[in-house]
């Protein structure tokens, strides 16, 4: 199970730290309507995934779609303290679906 933490790092600027797996439907459903909740209220958002254990497609897919909607609504997304594996997959689903993300190694506050 995922729990999710928002912290504000400026006016316009919230991170969001996942901690935990993110591979049942409800761990999904509980990102997807997190995001929703803030998408378009912020100029950035950062995904911290330092404390995720594991990831499975469906969670990716979703994370690309969420990447499309903070797009079209002028929210930037940067993913943050992500794993090697985690990071390519998700580098090569976006690049070949949406063009180059923006990945950082650490959370900036």
């Amino acid at each position: 199970m995922v729990s999710i933490i928002l912290r504000r790092l400026h006016e316009d600027q919230l991170l969001v730290s996942a901690r935990g797996a993110i591979t049942m439907h409800e761990d999904i459903k509980q990102i997807r309507d997190t995001f929703g909740s803030v998408i378009g209220k912020y100029a950035e958002l950062q995904l911290d995934f330092s404390g995720v254990t594991r990831i499975d497609t469906a969670a990716t897919e979703t994370l690309v779609l969420i990447r499309s909607e903070a797009l079209i609504k002028g929210t930037k997304i940067k993913l943050v303290g992500l794993s090697s594996r985690i990071t390519l997959l998700l580098f090569v689903k976006i690049i070949t679906t949406y063009g180059p993300p923006h990945i950082l190694r650490s959370a900036r506050s």
